[in-house]
């Protein structure tokens, strides 16, 4: 529960600076003003500090980030691109200097907000692609969504076939995992607040169904579990 509530504490500490308030313990939990409510990415020239430091922490030289057809959704809070998006796209983020985004030149439109400071690559073909990618990456160590062995399915979603074109450009591919748990798995307040109310209502639904079963086996007709489950899916259980 200690790392849980660290983790928690980190993200609403990363989405306070992208709303420019204060962030001390008390700043408050803000719906209408999270980042992600209201339309921005988790990943912004406010937030690029603290999320450095973490990149630093795990010790990697930069955190890439890729999609395609919404295959990582990683990506897609970090980023929060709105519009069409068909081709592949990378962004890196290095532990010290500004993000580089590599995207394909007829799909420019969702990348508006890109802050103007931080490179933007545009690429055509998959050569212009693989050399963009090589020349951000090449010798370095980078963080990706992968988990060896697929031991985290959740958190293994770049493709292998992008695993090898980066580890042929001469990086050395790492999961991002820490990365991820900090910036885009924790919840916050926006979040916890319904998981809270979730969890108070599957507790009154076990209580129930173990009243319901109880009362069916001291009347000779006892429930099994699957009778249970589709009783309350469908509704003739838990009315009351």
């Amino acid at each position: 529960m200690r790392l849980l509530a660290g983790r928690t504490a980190a993200v609403e500490h990363v989405r306070c600076v992208a709303r420019g308030e204060s962030c001390a313990s008390g700043a408050r939990n803000g719906d209408a003003d999270d980042p992600v409510a209201v339309g921005r990415g988790v990943l912004t020239p406010a937030t690029l500090p603290l999320i450095q430091d973490a990149i630093g922490v795990a010790g990697v030289d930069g955190w890439l980030l890729f999609d395609f057809r919404g295959l990582n959704p990683v990506a897609g809070v970090m980023l929060h691109l709105e519009g069409l998006l068909t081709r592949r796209f990378f962004v890196y983020v290095p532990k010290s200097g500004a993000p580089t985004a590599i995207t394909h030149a007829i799909e420019q439109g969702p990348w508006t907000n890109w802050p103007a400071a931080w490179p933007r690559v545009v690429y055509s073909g998959w050569r212009e692609l693989e050399a963009a990618v090589a020349s951000l990456i090449a010798g370095r160590r980078v963080a990706m969504e992968y988990s060896p062995g697929d031991a985290v399915p959740y958190l293994d979603l770049v493709p292998a076939g992008v695993l090898e074109m980066v580890r042929q450009a001469g990086a050395v591919v790492v999961s991002s995992g820490e990365l991820v748990s900090r910036f885009y798995a924790a919840w916050d307040g926006r979040t916890w607040r319904p998981t809270v109310a979730r969890r108070a209502a599957v507790a009154e639904i076990g209580r129930d169904a173990i009243r319901v079963a109880g009362q069916r086996a001291s009347a000779g007709s006892p429930l099994t579990e699957y009778a249970i489950q589709t009783g309350y899916s469908s509704g003739w259980l838990g009315q009351g």
